[in-house]
């Protein structure tokens, strides 16, 4: 898998769980996700992932919803 496609991925997986409204969020989370979530999707969809700011969070934000060891 090329970086970029791993980024892809990475960014569309973060969107999803930013956009699920049966996650339960902190407050200050909770004001901010959606917001999050379409700066994610502006840059997917422009293929701009040269910010590794943003590449850097989603790979936080799926640390966990990733996480294999049992």
């Amino acid at each position: 898998m090329s970086v970029q496609n791993w980024h892809k991925a990475n960014y569309r997986q973060a969107i999803d769980l930013l956009k699920d409204d049966k996650l339960v969020w902190s407050g200050d989370m909770e004001q901010i996700r959606k917001l999050l979530a379409d700066v994610f999707d502006e840059h997917l969809i422009e293929s701009n992932f040269s910010f590794s700011t943003l590449n850097y969070l989603a790979e936080k934000l799926l640390e966990e919803e990733n996480d294999l060891t049992v």
